[in-house]
C-alpha cells in the first residue's frame, strides 16, 4: 500500500498535535522532580560545574556560570561575586580540567524535594592534594540548575586550606 502526500501531511500533523499537547501538559509540570538523576547523569552535572568553574577561573569571565545557575542563585551572586569567591583557586592556577576524566566519589547524595534540590557532597581522587566538592542543583524549567558550589582543595592529613564557594 502506498501512502499519499496527503496521508503523510495528516499523520504528521496527527503527531504534531500530539507532541504539542504532551509539552503543554509537562511545562505545567516542569519545575517537579519526576526523580533523583541516576549515576550518569550525577556524573555529567558534577563534571559540568567542574568544568564551568574551571573555564570561568581560566577566562575571569563567569557569566556562563551565573547564568547556568537557578534563579536564586543569579540574583545572589552577580559575576564580580563569583570571580571573588574563585579568586584563590585562580591565583593558585588551579586546574580543575583534569578532574572531566577522573571519577568524582560522590560520598553523600541528598535529595531535598520539597525545594527540588539534590546536593552531592564528595572528592575527586588527586594526589597529592585532594579536591573535595559539595554541589547543589535545584530542578527548575525541566533541568537541574546549580544553586550552591564549594570546591576545596586539600591537602593530605590536613584540613582544606584552599577554598571557592558560592
Amino acid at each position: 500500500m502506498r501512502v499519499g502526500m496527503r496521508e503523510r501531511f495528516f499523520v504528521w500533523a496527527a503527531s504534531l498535535s500530539l507532541a504539542l499537547s504532551a509539552s503543554s501538559a509537562l511545562a505545567s509540570d516542569e519545575n517537579k522532580i519526576a526523580a533523583a538523576p541516576d549515576k550518569i547523569h550525577a556524573m555529567v552535572l558534577i563534571r559540568s560545574t567542574f568544568g564551568t568553574v574551571n573555564d570561568a577561573n581560566l577566562t575571569s569571565n563567569y557569566s556562563v556560570l551565573r547564568d547556568s545557575g537557578s534563579p536564586e542563585f543569579r540574583a545572589t551572586f552577580s559575576t564580580e561575586r563569583l570571580a571573588a569567591t574563585f579568586q584563590i583557586l585562580r591565583e593558585r592556577k588551579i586546574d580543575l580540567a583534569l578532574l572531566a576524566v577522573l571519577e568524582p566519589v560522590v560520598e553523600a547524595a541528598i535529595l531535598k524535594p520539597e525545594l527540588n534540590v539534590i546536593q552531592f557532597e564528595g572528592h575527586v581522587p588527586t594526589t597529592p592534594d585532594q579536591i573535595r566538592f559539595k554541589f547543589s542543583y535545584q530542578f527548575i524549567e525541566g533541568r537541574w540548575k546549580v544553586c550552591g558550589v564549594d570546591i576545596k582543595i586539600q591537602p593530605p592529613g590536613s584540613p582544606p586550606i584552599i577554598h571557592g564557594s558560592s
